[in-house]
């Protein structure tokens, strides 16, 4: 695959993450799609292969690293927040983690 085709690749499956990961708060996802926007277009006359390469691997990391590990709170009927975790999304359990006898 051409490096133009995987950067259009990159910056959809991007636009999809935070659609998926911002599900029902227009305000984070119009940000995110911001910032994504403004990336691609501060790195659009990049003409260097390596780089383009290297921007092509930092959008995949942040894909991953988003999807993984970031998360909704929502208020729930008691008034107190709630995580809405996703399928793909990877903690630790504390156990397996010890921070001066911290659960979390």
């Amino acid at each position: 695959m051409q490096r133009s085709q995987r950067a259009l690749k990159v910056y959809r499956d991007l636009l999809r993450t935070q659609h998926t990961v911002f599900s029902g708060d227009a305000l984070a996802q119009e940000r995110a799609r911001s910032l994504i926007r403004q990336e691609f277009e501060a790195h659009r006359g990049v003409q260097d292969a390596k780089e383009i390469d290297d921007l092509i691997a930092r959008g995949n990391d942040t894909i991953a690293y988003v999807r993984g590990h970031v998360v909704q709170a929502v208020k729930n009927d008691r008034g107190n927040w709630e995580m809405k975790l996703r399928p793909e999304n990877k903690f630790i359990k504390s156990k397996d983690f010890p921070m001066c006898g911290v659960e979390f």
